[in-house]
């Protein structure tokens, strides 16, 4: 009695993915997620930042911490705002959190929010690298001093 065995191509990349995901520790894998989505998560950035002068969003960039599992985003960039003079960073917070004469424009924890929605991609990396439930923690806040580089 013949018989055939058929491999799915698709079902076999599985596999070797599952295997290649078996052999890295949560923080690694976590790190990959975060390497993969990032652009997705700047590109998001990018649209809902006031754009201005444009210093706001030329300031935008993202720092992974794989030690930590940490994915930061915000004004890592030196760009000096062409009307005050100013560097960036110096006012990301006030334009986020708004003043008493300026009303917030939280476009960084909006496109958090966006990005990080049950199903959407972000989401579902993380299940596959094995990372949930997931506790997502979203800070803004201003940091003393001189923001880094990458």
């Amino acid at each position: 009695m013949p018989f055939s065995v058929n491999i799915d191509g698709d079902a076999v990349k599985d596999l070797e993915n599952d295997i290649a995901v078996a052999g890295k520790t949560i923080e690694e894998r976590i790190a990959g997620v975060f390497q993969s989505t990032a652009p997705a998560f700047m590109k998001v950035i990018d649209h809902l930042v006031p754009k201005d002068t444009e210093a706001l969003r030329q300031s935008m960039d993202y720092q992974i911490f794989e030690a930590q599992s940490v994915m930061r985003f915000g004004a890592l960039k030196t760009v000096i705002n062409p009307k005050s003079g100013k560097a960036a960073h110096t006012y990301i917070g006030y334009v986020h959190e708004g003043t008493s004469s300026m009303p917030a424009r939280p476009y960084m924890t909006d496109a958090i929010k966006k990005m990080t929605k049950p199903g959407g991609r972000f989401m579902r990396e993380m299940a596959a690298a094995g990372a949930t439930p997931i506790d997502l923690t979203v800070t803004v806040k201003r940091v003393a001093g001189r923001r880094g580089h990458k």
